[in-house]
């Protein structure tokens, strides 16, 4: 048994503040079936994202499900978003790491699901230590579920 109507994913590393959820929570009781976070709308913290996540990977991870399922997702890694939980398990979605987020845009613009993209702001993670992000493997991980 499954209790709530909605999901919230958030990165645990702090990067994003808990307290801007209220927004993504709106738009889903509005009617939306996901909603995601655009950073690139909302204010990025200097130092919390790496240029080439910024400026290349980011951008062509979301040009190219544009053009493969006509999602308009202009940040498709965002690590903030929300979801009608029922209408998500429905798309069987498989994957394990950070390209679920790719997985379950495509699978909910084939589904017809209403999605919607949202400003939300963007901080420095505040874990110590090194970043678990691996560019070219995770990047080729991505681009296996936008070319499947």
């Amino acid at each position: 048994m499954l209790f709530g109507k909605y999901v919230i994913m958030v990165d645990a590393d702090d990067s994003y503040n808990i307290l801007e959820i209220m927004p993504i929570i709106r738009e889903l009781k509005n009617g939306y079936d996901l909603v995601i976070g655009n950073r690139y709308k909302g204010k990025i913290e200097k130092g919390a994202i790496k240029f080439s996540h910024r400026y290349v990977g980011t951008p062509i991870i979301s040009w190219l499900i544009r053009k493969k399922c006509g999602a308009k997702i202009y940040d498709a890694n965002c690590g903030l978003r929300g979801y009608d939980k029922e209408k998500i398990i429905n798309l069987n979605c498989v994957s394990e790491g950070m390209e679920y987020a790719t997985e379950m845009i495509i699978k909910s613009k084939q589904a017809n699901l209403k999605i919607k993209e949202i400003p939300i702001n963007f901080y420095k993670d505040k874990r110590m230590g090194k970043s678990h992000l691996k560019t070219i493997k995770d990047g080729v991980r991505h681009l296996k579920i936008i070319f499947k």
